[in-house]
């Protein structure tokens, strides 16, 4: 018994198809969440040198840490900003 090998291929496609249906489902359930939530910081602990309050500006006390950049919310003469990086106070 001979068969072509577009048969052979065919049914390894099916079986391969198959086998991966039912194996993606089961793989996502069983990988742990990667991402963390924001750490949370206090600016006057973080930027102890930059005063919190200007003249046209107040940096908000609570800073967000994503574990590499530290984003902070300012309320400004021109509107809320948010910037992102201790470097760019």
């Amino acid at each position: 018994m001979y068969y072509k090998f577009s048969e052979i291929a065919t049914k390894l496609i099916t079986i391969i198809v198959m086998l991966l249906s039912w194996i993606a489902p089961v793989a996502a359930e069983t990988f742990p969440e990667i991402e963390t939530p924001p750490i949370a910081l206090q600016a006057s602990n973080v930027i102890p040198e930059v005063p919190l309050k200007g003249t046209n500006y107040q940096i908000e006390q609570n800073v967000e840490n994503d574990g590499f950049i530290n984003s902070y919310k300012l309320t400004t003469d021109y509107g809320p900003l948010t910037v992102e990086s201790t470097s760019l106070l």
